[in-house]
């Protein structure tokens, strides 16, 4: 399925054990077979938000586990992923450069993850001027705007000063605008508590339709490959599966319940209901990869 959660969209299946035995030190990884622009098929590593691939996307089989791959701009989902590119250094009038984002790869840099520097794990603008790094740009408009204060009470000559950027401005090279809660952080001077403040973000401002008709141009299948060690024989075993985008994928619907309490005649509820109830489990999301079968 793909669902959009607080403006983003995400490309969500279930894996789970179909067996009673679960498999030892599972993971999971995702590629993306796409059309390139020369017509040639390549495959593309595909980014994990849950669960974590910084952490090895390690899984506990027992019950079903939700594979979630956010389409951001460094996905091979996204139209942005073929060089779309988001904020330039471009000039503005009496002031310095719009800060540059990193937030589209180029060929053949790695593929990154948007949710990595919104929880402040990477940074994805820098100051034009001193060179700081930061995770959003909301840090960095404070930081100009304090800056910007300084350097002209300090003399500063222009082309070395700190600089603050209008909306209009940032809009017009790429950043998306985002209105959030209340905050008294507000650029303009006679803004009070309690009014809101946009948030630049470092994304392109993909819809629904940008995805489908990119999914349909480029012929893209997800291949889906999990690996474990089998407790038994201690071998390493590997299930594959495959979806066919945008055919075998549902906007805006979620998975169904599969496991449920335990009973007299079947205590064990969690084991047992995995088995029983995958199908129902696998309705909405066209299956769920699982070792013994599709």
């Amino acid at each position: 399925v793909i669902q959009e959660i607080n403006g983003a969209f995400y490309f969500m299946f279930q894996a789970c054990e179909a067996k009673h035995h679960d498999l030892v030190e599972a993971q999971i990884r995702c590629y993306c077979i796409r059309q390139d622009n020369n017509h040639a098929y390549v495959a593309f590593p595909m980014r994990l938000q849950q669960p974590d691939d910084n952490l090895g996307a390690k899984m506990m089989l027992t019950l079903p586990n939700r594979v979630i791959h956010r389409i951001d701009n460094w996905s091979p989902l996204s139209p942005s992923s073929m060089g779309r590119k988001g904020a330039h250094g471009t000039k503005v009038a009496g002031a310095t450069a719009l800060p540059n984002a990193f937030c589209t790869p180029t060929w053949p840099e790695a593929p990154q993850r948007q949710v990595d520097a919104e929880q402040g794990n990477k940074s994805t603008c820098v100051c034009p001027v001193c060179g700081d790094s930061f995770p959003s740009l909301d840090f960095l408009r404070r930081h100009t705007r304090y800056n910007a204060v300084q350097d002209k009470n300090n003399g500063v000559p222009d082309e070395f000063s700190h600089a603050t950027w209008s909306d209009d401005q940032l809009q017009s090279q790429g950043w998306v605008m985002v209105n959030e809660e209340p905050s008294c952080d507000d650029e303009a001077s006679d803004a009070t508590f309690g009014e809101k403040s946009p948030k630049a973000m470092p994304l392109a401002a993909l819809s629904r339709d940008e995805i489908v008709d990119f999914m349909y141009a480029r012929h893209i299948e997800i291949v889906v490959l999990l690996e474990g060690i089998e407790p038994t024989t201690s071998c390493t075993l590997q299930a594959r599966h495959s979806y066919r985008l945008p055919e075998d994928v549902v906007w805006d619907k979620t998975f169904m319940d599969c496991v449920n309490l335990g009973n007299p005649e079947q205590p064990c509820g969690c084991l047992g209901a995995c088995a029983a109830s995958r199908r129902r489990g696998a309705e909405l999301a066209r299956g769920c990869c699982h070792r013994g079968g599709r």
